[in-house]
């Protein structure tokens, strides 16, 4: 079987599992929700062996998800998500020409959710980790290039995000929200998007911003976090 969709179907399933052993408590879920937003990326190429170091340009690309919001804390939430993103970076090569290198990934991210109530809002911060699987490519770059290759970018790593959000409180099921992250790799085995001993070590590492909007659908019940306001 293609390993490709042996690795999809392995995410899925990872993502699936987490689900289903929660639904079985209602208390302990208390939403699920979806995103849409854009991200701002770049690489970070890394010559070892000659100790250079190159950070490209800023390419705008575009992610989605899918998330679970899982934890009876008042003040503390889990987060597990499966997002499609499509990172990268712009290469001036050859000869002062702008290319896309884009990367798309499917991922299954992890994130602790540390949230603060206000009236009609909630601020929090969220930190954790993704896998990343590279679904497709597009070589604007490239496959001009002697020291890339596409086939030797990682199908399977790691990386580390952060950021920070606000829910507003406008419905008692629906609570739209925006939310900013940051991710990186990291200069560690399996958390560096590319790595090529031969050609002068050259590693290469994914970072960049993701400005998101979504909806999250809440699970009430007795214990419900909010009350709607009552207006006199």
């Amino acid at each position: 079987m293609n390993k490709s969709i042996i690795s999809i179907r392995i995410i899925l399933a990872i993502f699936v599992t987490v689900i289903g052993s929660n639904l079985c408590n209602a208390q302990f879920i208390q939403g699920y929700g979806i995103t849409i937003g854009g991200t701002y990326g770049t690489q970070r190429w890394n010559y070892k062996e000659v100790s250079q170091t190159e950070t490209k340009f800023f390419h705008l690309g575009m992610n989605a998800s899918a998330f679970l919001e899982m934890g009876d804390y008042y003040n503390i939430r889990w987060i597990s998500e499966l997002q499609y993103n499509r990172k990268g970076a712009r290469d001036e090569f050859p000869y002062f020409v702008m290319k896309n290198n884009e990367i798309t990934y499917i991922s299954f991210n992890n994130y602790a959710k540390f949230r603060k109530e206000y009236d009609n809002t909630t601020a929090y911060a969220i930190v954790g980790g993704r896998l990343e699987y590279k679904l497709s490519t597009i070589a604007g770059g490239f496959v001009d290039s002697p020291r890339v290759s596409i086939a030797n970018f990682t199908s399977i790593h790691a990386c580390i995000s952060g950021g920070v959000g606000y829910e507003f409180f406008i419905h008692s099921v629906v609570s739209p929200f925006v939310e900013v992250q940051y991710f990186t790799d990291l200069p560690i085995p399996f958390f560096e998007s590319y790595t090529v001993p031969a050609y002068q070590n050259l590693h290469i590492r994914a970072k960049g911003i993701e400005a998101r909007i979504g909806f999250k659908f809440n699970f009430h019940s007795s214990g419900s976090d909010k009350c709607p306001p009552v207006y006199l």
